[in-house]
């Protein structure tokens, strides 16, 4: 059994979850021992933490014309600040519920199996999509474009984050499954005996299905109101999209 939680995790993706306080835990299965560790994990995330409160503070909307659909373009700028003081309050929120979870996760321990690259693929190219996003939008020194920015990074690492975990999950589900098959296949040529104690393995693998079904939906429950906003806020980030491309080549609409 691991020692950590997370354990198939990119490391690097484990620094960053830290640093952006999407992770304020030990990823430590022990528990800690001192004052300071207990709040050490919550400490990493501090400088980011400050550095969106006073994007937040300092915000101020661009100048609007009389153009169609000013209100979603507003709606988009003030629903990003929005977005993120929602998801720092619920990242705080969550974090002990979550590593409980994961320690219950791991504890069914179970042969990893191997992991498909199609993960990686995908987040190479969101991280390939959002990286000319930031600089391009950072280029342009306004608060709004740097804000912009900002809660899409966070939107980002936190769905990488999910992502992780639903991992974990999936890797236990898989485990399971072909330990069930392994266990069932060729059963009529083998002994009564040694097939009763299949039978017995069997309830076992049934009752850890069960339980890892639960611990599923109780990780999943954990991420139902930053999703939500940021399902609402993407609907309506791609509205404004749509209008700004418009704007751009039909400037006398």
């Amino acid at each position: 059994m691991g020692t950590q939680v997370l354990g198939s995790a990119s490391t690097v993706f484990k620094y960053v979850y830290k640093v952006l306080g999407i992770v304020q835990f030990s990823y430590s299965k022990a528990p800690p021992t001192t004052k300071f560790s207990k709040v050490g994990a919550r400490l990493w995330c501090v400088f980011s933490y400050g550095y969106f409160i006073c994007i937040c503070i300092f915000f101020h909307s661009a100048r609007y014309d009389d153009k169609i659909l000013i209100y979603v373009h507003i709606v988009v700028f003030y629903g990003t600040i929005v977005v993120i003081v929602v998801s720092l309050i619920m990242f705080h929120r969550r974090s002990d519920k979550i590593k409980i979870l994961l320690i219950r996760i791991d504890d069914l321990n179970y042969t990893p199996v191997k992991k498909s690259t199609t993960t990686i693929l995908s987040r190479v190219l969101l991280i390939s999509c959002l990286i000319p996003v930031v600089v391009g939008y950072s280029l342009r020194g306004t608060t709004t474009y740097i804000i912009f920015t900002s809660c899409c990074t966070l939107i980002t690492f936190d769905n990488f984050f999910l992502t992780d975990i639903l991992d974990c999950l999936s890797e236990k589900f898989t485990a399971i499954n072909e330990t069930f098959r392994n266990l069932t296949s060729n059963t009529q040529s083998r002994r009564t005996n040694k097939v009763n104690l299949i039978i017995e393995s069997v309830q076992n693998l049934s009752h850890t299905h069960y339980d890892l079904v639960i611990l599923a939906l109780q990780t999943t429950k954990q991420f139902e109101v930053t999703i939500s906003l940021q399902i609402a806020y993407c609907f309506i980030a791609t509205v404004d999209a749509i209008y700004t491309l418009i704007t751009m080549t039909a400037p006398n609409l």
